[in-house]
């Protein structure tokens, strides 16, 4: 009961965005607890090595594991013992290199995994492979990947749980060249054999140019690992492939990877498991399946990974013998090297989201927030997700923050700071511009006599904007500044909001407050007891949506009792948020990332600008399908074109 406790007061710490505590026991979205659900849990690169302990690795990750029916992992260090003397080396090529103590298989034992993937750089000589399969044969823990000989190497492990059946099927494309592989007759590990080749730079006119790396992916190794894959679905209901490639310390694949994971999948299996570079790699899909480059470590305790210190805990379940799910928590080892696990919505746990979530790559996986944990793929998904297409980008502004659309009139309304706004606020030389709906300047000081213009929305003919301490209320039809309304109290006040009912809602962020019209003055409406600083807002008729810059939350504020409500996290120093009117918004990350908020209450990257402009507060104009984004640090104003199938709103609830 205790532990029950416990667990739901970190999960109540981290949606609040108040610690980066680690997590006892995840709390999963889809418990899979049904009779016919399966749940696998996978681990990346385990190396366990010189603990007194060997399960000690495990004690922030057992009540987790324990819920899983399967357990897999890539074992990056055989059991076969080290040499004493100091002049034999472990791998003759590796010379700083030393290979587990068969006692450390016990982590593995203690913390319940099932099978383990041998196939990887350091599985090396080959009597170093068959002593650590022996040690793992009298443990009971299945493998794949490694064998006496080709036949064993590649052959898969099935498991049957519930009635599913599973197969595991490990290769390495990380493999020394001489007496590694293994061969009809040779005792070594499974590999698709990749080929190198350098070629000159372009330009040959600039010396210490690294040369151009190609890598070819050798066709016969390919076919045979695609047929392996189709034999294995043809005896399994799911097949998982795991492999060990890349280079380390690399953020990114290799073309060959890609290549090689599209093939696995074409061939029938349902999720690859990639590892080998040490560090979180993307996510990617090819035919809905998920692709995972990088794990990162796990348990690892070689000296020389020390420093690669983040990964993943992945989890598939299994309904049905279909896949019904798969998801991820974050780990990172802490200073005793022991892995904990994070909720996504930690500080910790955004930090390494990220990481896997930055890819640009029009394959990148739609990565979900749920709770605790990012969802990569779920059978039931059905959602409509929108695809954002760059029209056109105009410059010439001067630090633009905000940007309304004027229907009657045909113009979009942009507000300029115009300077540092933390240096010269109450400089008077903010104004807002006209702009055509193709991005063309109509007229770049429309309205002047302004100091810091940030957030804006019309209502009718009124224009209301915030700026600085002030709410300036403007008559569009003739760019006249009717009347300023002093509010002493506000720090900076942020965006702005008019809901379909007329009432007038404004964010100070800096002052942690929200205000809202009544009579002839703002009046505090609600106030941002968490210091989360509310910055986008968007007003409806019976909520508020506040987007939150410190604690990266979208929350949901009822109008009746003021009450705020988490809808999502991770949404990093939020900023603008648009309703599209079935329930579904986008919202804006100050740093550069637009996201969609679904109906069904998921969030989706559709742009990650973080390199190139950050994204400020913006206007969706659903007359047109654009999405009309300010980068305030660009100085420019870009123009989206949302792109949705002929089905879209068919099915949706507004």
């Amino acid at each position: 009961m205790l532990k029950q406790i416990l667990s739901i007061s970190l999960y109540m710490i981290a949606v609040t965005g108040m610690s980066s505590q680690h997590l006892e026991k995840v709390a999963w979205s889809e418990p899979g607890k049904d009779a016919d659900e399966v749940v696998v849990m996978f681990m990346a690169d385990m190396n366990i090595q010189n603990r007194v302990d060997p399960a000690s690795g495990f004690r922030y990750l057992m009540t987790t594991l324990q819920d899983a029916d399967v357990r897999f992992c890539n074992l990056e260090g055989p059991f076969a013992g080290t040499s004493d003397d100091p002049n034999v080396y472990d791998i003759p090529h590796k010379p700083a290199w030393t290979h587990s103590d068969p006692s450390m298989v016990k982590g593995l034992v203690a913390a319940g995994f099932d099978v383990v993937g041998v196939a990887n750089n350091v599985t090396f000589p080959s009597a170093a492979l068959l002593r650590s399969l022996q040690v793992l044969d009298q443990e009971k823990i299945q493998h794949t990947g490694g064998g006496k000989n080709k036949m064993e190497a590649t052959k898969p492990v099935f498991i049957e749980r519930k009635g599913t059946r599973i197969a595991f099927v490990q290769y390495a494309c990380t493999v020394f060249p001489y007496d590694h592989a293994a061969s009809a007759s040779q005792p070594g590990i499974a590999e698709v054999k990749i080929s190198t080749s350098y070629l000159p730079p372009p330009n040959l006119d600039k010396p210490g140019q690294p040369p151009l790396v190609l890598t070819q992916i050798d066709p016969a190794s390919l076919q045979e690992m695609q047929e392996n894959i189709k034999n294995a679905k043809e005896n399994a209901d799911v097949v998982i492939a795991s492999y060990h490639w890349g280079v380390s310390n690399e953020l990114e694949p290799h073309p060959y990877q890609r290549e090689v994971a599209r093939a696995a999948i074409d061939a029938g299996a349902d999720m690859i498991f990639g590892h080998g570079a040490h560090k979180l790699q993307t996510i990617e899909t090819w035919q809905e399946k998920p692709i995972f480059y990088c794990a990162g470590n796990a348990v690892f305790d070689w000296w020389k990974i020390r420093s690669g210190l983040d990964g993943l805990l992945v989890r598939m379940v299994i309904q049905a013998k279909e896949v019904k799910q798969i998801s991820f928590v974050p780990l990172q080892r802490d200073d005793a090297n022991d892995p904990r696990l994070y909720s996504v919505a930690s500080g910790t746990g955004q930090k390494l989201f990220d990481k896997v979530a930055s890819s640009t790559d029009v394959d990148r996986a739609r990565l979900i927030i749920k709770n605790q944990e990012a969802e990569v793929y779920h059978r039931d998904r059905q959602e409509e997700v929108p695809v954002l297409k760059l029209a056109w980008e105009t410059s010439g502004f001067a630090k633009p923050e905000s940007a309304v659309y004027d229907a009657r009139r045909d113009f979009i309304y942009v507000g300029n700071i115009n300077g540092d706004s933390q240096k010269d606020a109450f400089d008077g030389d903010g104004f807002i511009s006209r702009v055509h709906p193709d991005g063309k300047i109509e007229q770049l000081k429309w309205v002047t006599g302004l100091n810091d213009p940030k957030g804006m929305d019309l209502n009718e003919d009124i224009l209301w904007v915030n700026d600085i301490n002030q709410v300036v209320k403007i008559d569009v039809s003739t760019g006249e500044i009717l009347k300023r309304y002093d509010i002493p109290q506000a720090v900076f006040l942020n965006d702005i909001s008019v809901s379909p009912d007329g009432m007038v809602f404004s964010n100070d962020a800096d002052g942690h407050q929200t205000y809202w019209l009544q009579g002839d003055s703002f009046t505090i409406f609600s106030a941002d007891v968490t210091q989360g600083r509310p910055n986008g807002i968007w007003a409806e008729n019976d909520r508020l949506l506040i987007a939150t810059s410190n604690s990266h939350q979208l929350l949901s504020v009822d109008r009746g009792d003021r009450k705020p409500t988490l809808l999502a996290n991770t949404i990093g120093r939020g900023d603008g948020i648009e309703g599209l009117g079935h329930g579904d918004y986008f919202v804006s990350d100050y740093s550069g990332r637009i996201f969609y908020f679904s109906p069904m209450q998921y969030l989706y990257t559709l742009v990650d600008l973080r390199d190139e402009h950050p994204t400020a507060d913006f206007e969706f104009i659903s007359s047109k399908n654009q999405l009309i984004v300010p980068t305030h640090k660009g100085n420019t104003l870009m123009g989206y074109d949302v792109q949705w199938s002929e089905n879209y709103g068919a099915n949706k609830v507004h």
